[in-house]
């Protein structure tokens, strides 16, 4: 049983439906998106899920938490608040779930890794992406209920990263100190 599946919303009725809602507003890092957004389905219990930038998530039991680069512990963060790009956060759902993300294919982030500290980070795209320059990233299955090692991260999943040394960890098939163009770089504190 897999715990993600995406599904792309190609069809007239499936973007019509979003574009009454959300299509063509601009998330809070300028970026306009398209009105055929992508779906995926989270299993109930806690879930380990990241975003793009601009979806907020429906159906979660209680605040988020996420834990960034200089953070002592988790941070709790509303629902109702836009997912930051490269971010991982833990959701709890009380059933299965299917939340709705604009595609963002290419979107290049970077997280400088403190180090030693445990940062949650997720997939900031509409397609899997390899991570590099942690020494360890782990992802949750929430139907086992148990963490996995992993290499990459697929659309809407969250990971929990580390450095022992210290570094920048990088989303995408760019290689390590690669150029991928305008790089938002995620910082301690933000």
């Amino acid at each position: 049983m897999k715990r993600y599946i995406v599904i792309l919303c190609a069809g007239a009725a499936a973007a019509a439906a979003w574009a009454s809602g959300v299509a063509g507003q601009t998330p809070p890092h300028g970026t306009p998106q398209p009105a055929v957004p992508y779906a995926v389905s989270y299993a109930a219990g806690w879930n380990l899920i990241s975003g793009t930038g601009y979806p907020t998530i429906s159906g979660a039991d209680g605040p988020l938490y996420t834990q960034r680069p200089g953070d002592t512990g988790y941070r709790s963060i509303a629902p109702t608040q836009s997912l930051a790009p490269g971010y991982g956060y833990w959701a709890y759902f009380d059933q299965p779930s299917t939340q709705f993300y604009f595609r963002q294919a290419g979107q290049c982030v970077t997280q400088v890794l403190p180090a030693g500290q445990w940062v949650l980070v997720g997939d900031p795209n509409s397609e899997p992406l390899s991570v590099h320059g942690a020494d360890v990233l782990y992802t949750w299955d929430a139907v086992r209920g148990t963490y996995a090692v992993a290499l990459s991260l697929v659309p809407g999943q969250g990971g929990l990263a580390i450095s022992l040394a210290g570094g920048t960890l990088t989303f995408g098939s760019a290689a390590p100190g690669s150029s991928c163009g305008i790089v938002p770089t995620i910082t301690a504190g933000q």
